[in-house]
């Protein structure tokens, strides 16, 4: 707008006003429009990109959420809830991003997210704890920071130090195996058990058997009891010459725990447990060692919930030690195999530290030599026939097996067991006298069973006892007592190899005594 002069009397003329220039229908003028400035990311959001971008999500078979790392050699699964996953997330941050600090609540807003991501977008995968199941075989995770495995399969074993599709979690408790040496010799191992020769390659029959077998459902434990007096090696056998074999840990040995979630949650974490210095076993503790070895569920409230549930799966190996006999309950000891430590010579003893630092110069070779050995089992698995069939049925194909491996007469390790069986159970029934003299009775009938009336067998047993065992007040006084007590002790005698057949009561009941030598 301008204003102009008049030429004649020099008056300014009033502006003439200029047409606004309008916008076109339906559209504002830039300067009357607000941008809204982009929404800055939570610091939560700017991490799960950089997850994403770094690990894929995977969920397994009871819908545990897993974030896995691609970017090593082997990959590495980690559990999505966990404090593990936690750090690894806050360093992955800060690497990225030096001032992106996260705190508790931006952790756990971010495994929260991948929690549901892996839920509507994983892939279902099967995630192992130390030992996998492949189609040939086993892989073992090492635990090193290299992330490489152990195959073995049929006559077969290989360092994987790339190229593995199986996926592991780790326990913050883990330490590494020991690399296997080129060449193998189990016969190193024998001069660290203080075992009589039978019982060492029993031993070593366990420690294949267990190292070879992954948690799957089909798998069933054999507890491995190991009892010796003080000085005789019981901790160094569990900490140093087993763990190092079958999965190596900070924590070694326990206390018992005082109840079932608490071993269900000690064996989730470990491919072995070690339970130290017992000294009785509740029937309830016996029951749940059982499930373990067997397989079970157990089940609990869901935290902060009025009908959720909780499942923990109770499945794994265990190892028990202690100075008294401790297996009565003859169910559970059908699902161990016990061991008696023998007496060190003075020649023999050593300091720990001497002794651990000579089976670590050994334990390549020994490591080696139990894979060389577990890959021969494979291999003559297939065929394995049992001729001493025990309850523990997968131990005694086992057992089978490896005869063949080593070049051992038929039938000679399997035996082994079944009397290691029946000397379990009559070990644990020392204590009871009506037991011993029953055992002690039926051992003069092998071929024959004796047959007679309640009355007539404590005439026997009385003559068999002796009168320092009648006169302790723990003994029948009639032959109702007898037929009573011996209804009690059928399962555990059975157990002990004695078969005692209790008739039907009529006019004249019949009891029938045979030794057969056999657990059942």
């Amino acid at each position: 707008m301008t204003k102009c002069i008049d030429p004649v009397t020099g008056a300014k003329e009033a502006p003439t006003p200029q047409p606004l220039a309008l916008p076109p229908p339906g559209e504002v003028p830039d300067a009357q429009v607000t941008q809204p400035e982009p929404a800055k990311k939570s610091r939560a959001a700017r991490a799960l990109t950089f997850v994403q971008r770094e690990f894929r999500l995977v969920y397994s078979a009871d819908e545990t959420a897993y974030a896995v790392d691609d970017s090593t050699p082997n990959p590495q699964a980690w559990r999505v809830i966990s404090p593990g996953f936690a750090s690894a997330i806050r360093r992955l941050a800060y690497r990225k991003d030096p001032s992106l600090i996260l705190t508790h609540e931006d952790v756990k807003e971010v495994t929260g997210q991948l929690q549901a991501l892996a839920e509507l977008t994983g892939q279902p995968s099967p995630v192992w704890l130390r030992v996998a199941e492949t189609p040939r075989g086993i892989e073992i995770d090492i635990g090193d920071e290299s992330h490489a495995r152990i195959a073995v399969e049929p006559g077969h074993v290989e360092v994987l130090t790339h190229g593995s599709t199986t996926l592991f979690q780790r326990s913050p408790n883990f330490l590494p195996f020991v690399v296997p040496a080129k060449h193998g010799d189990i016969n190193k191992l024998l001069p660290y058990l203080n075992l009589t020769v039978r019982d060492c390659w029993l031993l070593i029959a366990w420690i294949t058997y267990t190292l070879a077998h992954p948690k799957t459902a089909s798998t069933n434990y054999v507890i491995l009891v190991l009892r010796g007096d003080r000085g005789r090696g019981k901790s160094v056998m569990c900490n140093i010459i087993l763990a190092l074999l079958l999965g190596p840990s900070v924590i070694g040995l326990q206390a018992f725990p005082a109840s079932t979630i608490d071993l269900a949650i000690a064996i989730q974490n470990s491919h072995v447990a070690f339970y130290d210095n017992l000294r009785k076993l509740s029937a309830f503790q016996a029951d749940s060692l059982c499930r373990s070895a067997t397989s079970a569920s157990i089940s609990t409230r869901m935290l902060h919930t009025n009908g959720g549930e909780y499942t923990h799966k109770l499945h794994g190996a265990v190892v028990l030690n202690g100075i008294h006999s401790f297996i009565d309950q003859d169910d559970l000891a059908q699902r161990c195999i016990s061991f008696i430590l023998q007496r060190l010579g003075a020649l023999d003893r050593t300091t720990e530290k001497q002794l651990r630092d000579n089976y670590n110069r050994d334990l390549p070779v020994i490591f080696k030599g139990v894979l060389d050995l577990i890959a021969a089992i494979f291999a003559h698995l297939p065929t394995a026939k049992a001729k001493h069939p025990e309850r523990m049925l997968e131990f005694v194909l086992w057992l089978a097996a490896m005869e063949k491996a080593l070049g051992l007469p038929e039938g000679q390790l399997q035996l082994a067991y079944s009397d290691n069986l029946v000397g379990a159970m009559q070990d644990s029934l020392q204590d009871n006298p009506l037991a011993e003299v029953v055992t002690q009775f039926a051992r003069s009938h092998t071929q024959q069973p004796w047959s007679g009336t309640p009355t007539d067998l404590l005439t026997q047993l009385n003559a068999v006892a002796g009168p320092e065992f009648i006169a302790t007040g723990n003994w029948p006084g009639s032959a109702i007592s007898l037929s009573m007590r011996l209804k009690t002790l059928q399962s555990k005698l059975s157990g002990a190899g004695v078969d005692v057949v209790i008739g039907k009561r009529l006019r004249s009941r019949r009891i029938t005594v045979q030794y057969t030598g056999t657990s059942s």
